[in-house]
């Protein structure tokens, strides 16, 4: 894949910014752009971004506005790629992480191989537990493969998801599966900037927890996607905190609408008609020898 590499973290916390950011530094090869956006404005958060783009003299691109009062991450990584536009950066991959995904050295390298075919990528994680979550937030530099053996249940568990998503995709092409499958799951999954900007990005009447990444995906399959299923291929591991979903999937509140919803390829609300929000901030965050960050 030769195309440029843009990589965009979403976040609403700072409690493991500082771990992931250090994770993307560390690539052995650093993607064209990394971006942080947030779904409210915390100082703290920006004064992470800034502390990391010194220590690896680095830049990045930082979006935040306030808080709506409830979770907008359809919004949200929308935003970044409306930073990315305002920068005048509209062509390559959009690699989408939450931020609570440490990325191993060699996810950028391994995406570059990739043919430039596909336009949606479908990846995966490994969720770490409390323990290593804390030990790996321990290690000065965030370049080590963390030792899970790779007879860990784990990883057998991300190659059953691969099979699955892989049967999924072939039924596609012959027409023998319902909408929207396979699936991608929103901690890491990456989507041409054409194919994105085709379906006006994330729909951001998704609201609350549950069901935009299936919408996204469900709306990028009928725009013809052309999927590549990387889910134990290119490693990246989630970091432990405690889930905010409800009990019950169909109790969280994108749910209904997701199967209930009228639905076209090109949402309503997306990257060229948002939903009303607070002021955005939209800043290329420098490292301090090179000038304080500016608009």
């Amino acid at each position: 894949m030769k195309k440029p590499i843009h990589i965009i973290i979403s976040t609403h916390t700072t409690r493991h910014l500082e771990t992931v950011l250090a994770s993307v530094a560390n690539q052995t090869v650093f993607p064209a752009s990394v971006s942080v956006s947030c779904d409210v404005d915390n100082p703290e958060i920006k004064a992470i971004v800034q502390k990391i783009a010194d220590k690896y003299q680095k830049e990045f691109f930082y979006t935040a506005r306030e808080s709506h009062g409830v979770m907008r991450l359809s919004q949200v990584r929308n935003n970044a790629v409306r930073t990315l536009e305002k920068f005048g950066i509209n062509d390559g991959l959009l690699l989408f992480f939450d931020g609570d995904i440490f990325l191993l050295p060699n996810v950028i390298e391994l995406y570059e191989t990739l043919s430039d075919k596909p336009n949606l990528f479908h990846g995966n994680r490994i969720p770490l537990t409390e323990d290593e979550t804390a030990y790996l937030k321990r290690m000065k530099e965030a370049t080590r493969y963390f030792p899970i053996s790779q007879n860990d249940k784990r990883f057998e568990k991300l190659t059953q998801v691969e099979k699955k998503l892989k049967k999924h995709n072939l039924l596609r092409k012959f027409g023998l599966i319902k909408s929207g499958k396979p699936t991608i799951l929103g901690a890491h999954f990456g989507f041409s900037y054409d194919l994105y900007k085709s379906i006006n990005g994330s729909d951001e009447e998704y609201e609350g927890y549950g069901c935009e990444d299936d919408d996204l995906a469900r709306r990028a399959l009928k725009k013809s996607a052309i999927s590549c299923i990387i889910s134990s291929d290119i490693l990246v591991y989630h970091l432990y905190h405690e889930s905010k979903a409800t009990a019950q999937w169909k109790d969280n509140p994108g749910v209904k609408r997701f199967l209930n919803e009228k639905w076209q390829p090109y949402c309503k609300h997306g990257l060229d008609n948002p939903l009303p929000q607070h002021e955005l901030k939209q800043l290329k965050i420098k490292p301090n020898s090179a000038g304080e960050a500016s608009r």
